[in-house]
């Protein structure tokens, strides 16, 4: 639920593979990562009521701080009650 005029700040990963890492910083992990297209998370913020405001990317920092894959945010607002 998100109140009218409220925001969301999403961001993940963009592509469209599952990646499934056996460790995290040298610690063992059962997990999935899930790549997402911003204009498809876009799309889909529309549809549910939102307004994308901005879609920013930028790609990944030194290997010894992230895992080496593009990144994006989306920035959204639901619209107040009787606009749009």
């Amino acid at each position: 639920m998100l109140k009218p005029g409220g925001l969301v700040l999403l961001a993940f990963h963009v592509g469209d593979e599952t990646v499934k890492p056996t460790d995290l910083w040298g610690v063992p992990i059962s997990l999935e990562f899930r790549y997402f297209r911003p204009s498809v998370i876009g799309r889909l913020l529309v549809a549910s009521g939102l307004t994308v405001e901005a879609i920013w990317e930028r790609g990944p920092y030194a290997p010894d701080v992230e895992h080496q894959s593009q990144r994006a945010y989306v920035f959204a607002q639901r619209m107040h009650e009787g606009v749009g």
